[in-house]
């Protein structure tokens, strides 16, 4: 059993987002212990999100174990045969006097986009943490919303082609 971790997930993305192929790239995800998901509640969860999105024409839903713990979603969005954005979601539930995991997952995936794309830049929006980074080739965030009994931790990227 492959177990997909945050620096093997959030690498996988920022690697192929800006080349591959839609199609190529859900193959890919197939192959790397991804099942796609045929849940119609589920997939639009994590699509009616990108209100901000572009016209785009396919998308492929997956889930997958983050470390072989956490569901996690796992979406491509595809335009002109290419990836627009691709990017997954997880939800950890909070416990009362723990840390939460959100937030060490949250500072993990800052770690590797930086680690690619250098320093980022901080947004806010009431109880989400947004951290945006970006390259000739892709476009990124990392998100954490707090919610009173879950936090949920979103990372995109997109295809710098169509972000213009």
């Amino acid at each position: 059993m492959n177990i997909i971790t945050t620096r093997g997930v959030i690498g996988l993305l920022v690697n192929q987002v800006g080349i591959a192929k839609a199609k190529d790239f859900a193959e890919q995800c197939l192959q790397i212990a991804m099942v796609e998901s045929h849940s119609p509640e589920r997939n639009m969860a994590i699509s009616t999100l990108n209100s901000n999105l572009p016209p785009f024409e396919v998308q492929y839903h997956f889930i997958f174990k983050l470390d072989g713990k956490h569901e996690a979603l796992f979406e491509i969005l595809g335009k002109d045969g290419f990836i627009l954005q691709a990017g997954y979601q997880v939800v950890f539930p909070t416990m009362f006097i723990f840390p939460s995991k959100g937030e060490n997952k949250y500072r993990d995936a800052m770690q590797v986009l930086e680690n690619h794309y250098g320093t980022g830049l901080p947004m806010a929006q009431q109880d989400i943490e947004i951290m945006n980074y970006g390259n000739a080739t892709t476009v990124s965030y990392v998100s954490l919303m707090k919610m009173k009994r879950a936090q949920s931790l979103t990372v995109r990227v997109g295809n710098r082609h169509f972000w213009k």
